[in-house]
C-alpha cells in the first residue's frame, strides 16, 4: 500500500560508444628542398628528407592500425588513408586505403 504511488523509470544498460571511422589524408611536399640530405638516421647514416618522412609516415600509419587493434578492435578496419603529394601542382598517391596498404604504398612512392 505505500508503494503505490511511486514510479519507475526503466533502466537500460547503457550502449558501448563506439568510434567512427576516420578518414587521414596525408600531405607530402615534394619540392626541391625535400631532396636535401640533411636527415641522420639512428645508425648515422644521412638521406633525403622526403625519405625520411616517409619512413616516418609509414611507421605512423602501422603504429595507429596496432593501437587501434588493440584499444577500438571494432573500427581498426573500417579507417582509411590517402595520400596527395605536391609541388607546384599536387597529385593524389593513393586513396582511401587501409593502414597496412597506405604504409607499403608510402615507401614505394
Amino acid at each position: 500500500p505505500a508503494l503505490e504511488n511511486v514510479s519507475t523509470i526503466p533502466v537500460t544498460a547503457p550502449t558501448p560508444r563506439t568510434q567512427l571511422a576516420a578518414h587521414y589524408v596525408i600531405v607530402l611536399d615534394i619540392s626541391g628542398s625535400m631532396s636535401n640530405r640533411d636527415c641522420v638516421r639512428q645508425d648515422g647514416s644521412v638521406q633525403e628528407r622526403i625519405q625520411a618522412v616517409k619512413e616516418h609516415l609509414s611507421l605512423l600509419t602501422r603504429d595507429i592500425e596496432k593501437g587501434q587493434q588493440k584499444h577500438l578492435p571494432d573500427t581498426a578496419s573500417s579507417d582509411v588513408y590517402s595520400a596527395v603529394a605536391f609541388n607546384s601542382r599536387y597529385r593524389v598517391l593513393f586513396a582511401l586505403e587501409t593502414a597496412s596498404a597506405a604504409a607499403e604504398m608510402l615507401q614505394r612512392h
